[in-house]
């Protein structure tokens, strides 16, 4: 997550982004235990009220929300691996009842908790969140993780990989059933058996994986879609990537 910041009210969004951090850190270390709001805001000296405020526009999830699907993303991790029963996940993760929590895991997953074990039916995840801040002038712009994107490796028919990226975020979007696999495979070319690559022609096991250097199969996919883009090299990613784990 990646927020701009004006140059005016500096001090007071910087508070906000460090304590929202460090309310995160205490989330995740203790998703398993029973806490509540008020344990969160007490461990960042801050009262309930002012941070449940300052979480909600940082981050754009009520507390209770991020805690639900931080928890219900682990639960269906620690079924599918086999790690945990049922009723343990469910007492586990804050829920009295099997009942209580089927209903909540159904509801994220599509799938209820023993379908999760049992079979290889794909299941959301939720990944925990993490800011990092740029302060820079102008405009107040925040780009927040998609949330509920499938795990693209358990679909074993999607054999290629952007488009099975392009059809996972559209459906974690909520976007329209038709921009499916298929869609982007074709609009990338991936459908394609043959390409041409110096000196002649070549099976074409990915033509989006073979154009490193150009972001013509992006394009052609976002196009196809009615959305905008911003392509950011794998250099860069890298390289915040090396910078957020030396901040935390």
């Amino acid at each position: 997550m990646i927020f701009y910041i004006r140059g005016e009210g500096i001090t007071n969004h910087m508070t906000w982004i460090e304590d929202t951090q460090k309310a995160l850190r205490f989330i995740e270390d203790n998703l398993a235990n029973d806490f509540s709001v008020e344990d969160i805001a007490n461990s960042i000296c801050s009262s309930s009220s002012h941070f449940q405020r300052a979480f909600g526009i940082v981050t754009g999830f009520s507390i209770s929300e991020y805690i639900r699907l931080r928890r219900l993303s682990l639960a269906g991790q620690e079924l599918r691996e086999g790690k945990s029963k049922v009723l343990d996940a469910a007492l586990r993760y804050g829920y009295d009842t099997p009942e209580s929590f089927t209903k909540a895991f159904v509801k994220f997953h599509g799938v209820t908790p023993s379908e999760a074990k049992n079979s290889d039916k794909p299941l959301k995840i939720f990944v925990p969140l993490t800011i990092e801040m740029n302060i820079k002038g102008g405009y107040v712009m925040a780009r927040k993780i998609i949330p509920n994107v499938d795990k693209l490796y358990e679909i074993k028919s999607e054999n290629y990989m952007f488009p099975s990226c392009m059809r996972s975020a559209m459906y974690a979007l909520g976007e329209d059933k038709a921009f499916d696999f298929l869609f982007f495979a074709g609009a990338v070319g991936d459908l394609f058996t043959q390409t041409w690559k110096f000196p002649g022609w070549h099976y074409n096991p990915e033509y989006s994986g073979l154009c490193h250097s150009t972001v013509v199969p992006i394009r052609a996919a976002f196009d196809a879609c009615g959305y905008d883009f911003e392509y950011v090299p794998a250099s860069e990613i890298q390289k915040t990537s090396q910078l957020i784990y030396k901040k935390l």
